[in-house]
């Protein structure tokens, strides 16, 4: 199983970075950031849904994710207008890292 980190590329005209998580969503705006739970994401550009995304750390360009599956291959998410209850997280894998050794 292969593990990396990812970030949210979704950016709107007023400056949010805005992601779905079936139902949860994500907002950093320049003053406030909003993170929770996991929730499944497509992420292969297959079409299949092939692993977790988990939200692990909030900064100032944008959210730090930690991905779990195999064989990834990665798109980024456009969408003008925030994303309908159920819509699909895209994200782009930034570097590969193990998580053996690090909490999270």
């Amino acid at each position: 199983v292969k593990e990396g980190r990812a970030e949210w590329l979704i950016e709107n005209p007023k400056n949010e970075f805005v992601a779905w998580f079936l139902g949860y969503n994500v907002v950093k705006t320049d003053r406030e950031a909003f993170w929770f739970r996991p929730h499944k994401a497509r992420i292969s550009q297959d079409g299949e849904l092939c692993g977790r995304v988990e939200l692990v750390q909030n900064t100032y360009f944008g959210k730090k994710v930690r991905v779990r599956g195999n064989g990834w291959s990665v798109e980024v998410f456009e969408q003008e207008n925030v994303p309908k209850v159920g819509s699909l997280v895209y994200v782009k894998l930034l570097e590969m890292h193990h998580f053996e050794n690090e909490k999270l």
